[in-house]
């Protein structure tokens, strides 16, 4: 996409990772949305979307590998309306006992897109898994209700894109009070006219108020604290 291009392995992510923290999050769900996800999949039966993790262990040998398969001819090769390539290479048996092998050394998951797909997926498993038990059957773990599917994409590949969100309004605030108020939270500095507006790294942010740019930066205390910023 626009020059960019990654790999990653499209596969099958367990509840219980998720269930014991070992996929972890870094945004909240809404209720109504996760309610709604979890019924169109419990009632489609399937994953109509994967879930998007990334990975920041055992890299090296994973690429390797990927970059390995691609020197085949590709399964499936489509450029959407959207002008991104999807490029689809099979692997064979031994390059997924490679992979489960991998990832054994790969202590953490990160839901990179997919925070509502991938509750609702451990919500279905749950209940299924409730209910088959209830039914007497004897549970091993491999059941397909505790897997969902999804894209391992190595954390080196990938481009992190702009996140905008758009205030309609105020809420009573006028300018001033409105950074006052966010000044509780942030470092704030008027940018200069024709100043790179992109943050420069994490914890920083740009903020575009009555045609001014502004650099916001979190403030150190609050990182890596139970109390939430509001």
């Amino acid at each position: 996409m626009e020059g960019h291009s990654q790999r990653g392995i499209m596969g099958l992510a367990s509840i219980q990772d998720y269930e014991t923290q070992r996929i972890k999050r870094h945004e909240f769900t809404l209720a109504k949305k996760e309610e709604d996800r979890t019924k169109l999949t419990d009632v489609q039966n399937a994953n109509i979307g994967p879930v998007f993790l990334t990975f920041r262990d055992n890299q090296e040998a994973i690429d390797a590998r990927i970059n390995k398969i691609a020197e085949a001819e590709p399964y499936g090769d489509v450029t959407c309306d959207d002008g991104v390539q999807h490029v689809l290479w099979k692997c064979s048996q031994d390059d997924a006992e490679f992979f489960e092998s991998a990832f054994e050394e790969v202590p953490n998951l990160y839901i990179a897109d997919g925070h509502h797909r991938t509750q609702a997926a451990y919500n279905v498993g749950k209940l299924r898994r409730e209910k088959f038990l209830a039914e007497g059957h004897e549970y091993t773990g491999d059941e397909p209700f505790n897997f969902f599917m999804t894209l391992f994409y190595p954390a080196d590949n990938l481009k992190i894109l702009d996140y905008n969100r758009v205030l309609k309004t105020l809420e009573g605030y006028t300018p001033e009070t409105f950074l006052e108020g966010i000044g509780e939270n942030f470092h704030i500095e008027k940018l200069p006219e024709n100043a790179e507006t992109m943050p420069e790294g994490p914890h920083h942010f740009s903020l575009l108020l009555e045609n001014q740019w502004y650099k916001m930066v979190l403030k150190d205390e609050k990182l890596n604290t139970e109390t939430p910023i509001t």
